[in-house]
């Protein structure tokens, strides 16, 4: 998927988040403030950006999760978190996608998003998935002016954090 992801997105550089490049992405975070308030009732900080490194669901092999971030003239522009096989095998799921604050609205989200579908198709996976929060707004209008619908609603449980009501939402890439 990483390597599909590249070739489409060939304009950025795409690389692997990790515990030595993480203080690039919490630029990324910082300027992204709103959306943790939201999600996370808190601003991020350095312990939420290297916690989504590591975070998978229960039972997921940490293999299929995948954390990058994308580079412009030296500068992450954007990270996006997602599983491969998840929650079924035909799936993709996205858990986080954020662009730069102080480029949004000049379509990289888009571009990324655009991306992971097209890579999705040609790796035969049926659709992409993911969650809002359904206080997350803007984050339900941008997925859905990519084409994603809702599905289904749930709550997902959080320890020792705020509960949240989420939006599940898919677009399809194939019939399989």
């Amino acid at each position: 998927m990483i390597d599909e992801i590249r070739r489409i997105l060939s304009e950025y550089e795409t690389n692997t988040i990790t515990k030595a490049n993480y203080d690039q992405v919490m630029k990324v975070y910082k300027t992204n403030q709103e959306y943790f308030l939201l999600t996370e009732g808190k601003v991020a900080d350095i312990e939420d950006c290297l916690a989504t490194i590591n975070e998978v669901p229960p039972s997921f092999d940490p293999k299929d999760k995948f954390f990058v971030g994308f580079w412009k003239d030296g500068n992450c522009v954007g990270v996006l978190d997602f599983l491969v096989g998840y929650p079924d095998q035909s799936c993709i799921w996205i858990g986080l996608l954020l662009i730069d604050g102080k480029l949004h609205r000049k379509q990289i989200g888009s571009k990324i998003v655009n991306a992971v579908l097209e890579a999705s198709k040609i790796k035969g996976y049926a659709s992409v998935q993911l969650g809002v929060v359904d206080t997350n707004i803007r984050g339900l209008k941008f997925w859905g002016k990519q084409g994603f619908e809702g599905t289904r609603a749930s709550r997902v449980e959080r320890k020792d954090k705020p509960d949240w009501n989420v939006i599940v939402m898919e677009e399809r890439v194939s019939n399989v």
